[in-house]
């Protein structure tokens, strides 16, 4: 990986920090002295929101009965979730779906193992996505996401069988830098056309967590 000791902070930085973690090796190659010209590039404006890596899931609420059943299931999955990480952001219900992001990518697939089994049928769908999105400070409380990647797990639950969780390429390759991966696996089940192109599909299945 190529950095800039002088580069700030910020998603790339998060992304080497993860590997290593993860306990993997890291070989980072300084720019000369001679490369270094800070002035060449000017300043960007400062972002809006603040940009996070977040794991996101959605959750279809199509076909777990007569929608009056929909606050019920609500509750089971908000008792499912005790004792998990806490979310990035408040939970939020959008129509018939369910949206949820988390900071860490495993944290995100026990999460979704756990709406599974809280459906006590094989009906549920869950997508998920791993990628950059904008936080914010929502006026209505708490903060919220924002971004074209928080569009894609939803977009994901129209190709996902019941009882399935499918997540993005990006969300494998993320759960797969953990050390503790050995909790489930991921097997790829194809590609899906979208609008921004072709989108890698895996199979997501976990064990009890």
């Amino acid at each position: 990986m190529l950095t800039d000791p002088a580069a700030p902070t910020g998603v790339t930085a998060d992304i080497g920090a993860h590997w290593l973690r993860a306990g993997r090796r890291q070989l980072q190659l300084d720019l000369p002295e001679s490369s270094r010209t800070p002035a060449r590039v000017a300043p960007l404006p400062e972002a809006p929101g603040r940009g996070v890596l977040a794991a996101m899931l959605a959750v279809s609420l199509d076909d777990i009965g007569d929608p009056s059943d929909s606050g019920a299931f609500l509750a089971a999955i908000h008792e499912a979730l005790q004792g998990t990480d806490a979310p990035l952001t408040p939970p939020v219900v959008a129509g018939r779906r369910l949206h949820l992001a988390f900071a860490d990518p495993l944290a995100a697939a026990i999460a979704a193992g756990r709406i599974g089994r809280a459906a006590g049928a094989e009906t549920v769908r869950i997508a998920g996505h791993y990628g950059v999105a904008q936080r914010v400070d929502s006026p209505f409380g708490g903060s919220a996401l924002l971004g074209a990647a928080t569009g894609v797990a939803p977009d994901l639950l129209g190709s996902v069988p019941a009882g399935a969780i499918h997540v993005s390429e990006t969300f494998a390759t993320a759960l797969h830098s953990r050390p503790d991966i050995t909790a489930g696996e991921t097997t790829y089940v194809g590609d899906l056309s979208t609008a921004d192109g072709a989108v890698a599909l895996y199979a997501l299945s976990l064990r009890d967590r």
